[in-house]
């Protein structure tokens, strides 16, 4: 009788820290997020994490750095990409209205935000369009790498938004320097 009421005990309580557990759904996962204040994407941002709809690619190592050009809504981000082994340098204007980033040259896309568990982290679902229609999930830190429970949080809204290859920067490959050519 005794070993039946802990029995009972121990699975009521198992059950109660089952529901206790916050039921994060692919809804809240892949909601854009409101881009509150424009000066908390400045800086740089390393690349960790990249997902793709179906095209196989090779995440490069990659940092960008994000610097305001006018008072409100408008920044120009100079990427770092090492492609191949050669670094190189690509400059872009970004234009925030209505929580959505957009750009057209060099390459026209959309982007907006994602909620992110990374406390240190900007998540961006990406859609190109043009010569190069596709979309992908990006995740940036300020740090070069992120933690593997950040990194299956990633995986999962990837999985949500229907991304078929999920790849992390190989952490054995350095960033460029920020000096080489443009592309």
């Amino acid at each position: 009788m005794m070993e039946s009421l802990q029995a009972a005990v121990v699975v009521f309580s198992l059950l109660s820290l089952g529901q206790t557990a916050p039921v994060i759904s692919c809804e809240n996962m892949t909601q854009s997020i409101q881009v509150h204040e424009r000066d908390k994407m400045l800086g740089r941002w390393n690349f960790v994490a990249m997902a793709s709809a179906g095209q196989l690619f090779s995440p490069p190592s990659n940092w960008v750095d994000v610097k305001a050009i006018t008072p409100n809504d408008e920044v120009i981000t100079t990427q770092h990409p090492k492609m191949s082994g050669i670094c190189h340098i690509i400059n872009n204007n970004i234009t925030v209205i209505n929580n959505t980033l957009f750009s057209e040259r060099p390459f026209s896309y959309r982007a907006s935000l994602l909620p992110t568990s990374c406390p240190d982290c900007m998540l961006l679902y990406v859609q190109y369009t043009g010569r190069l229609s596709h979309r992908s999930l990006e995740l940036l830190s300020r740090r070069t790498a992120v933690k593997d429970e950040e990194v299956e949080d990633f995986k999962k809204q990837a999985e949500c938004l229907n991304f078929g290859v999920v790849q992390l920067k190989d952490p054995n490959t350095e960033f460029c320097k920020g000096k080489e050519g443009n592309l």
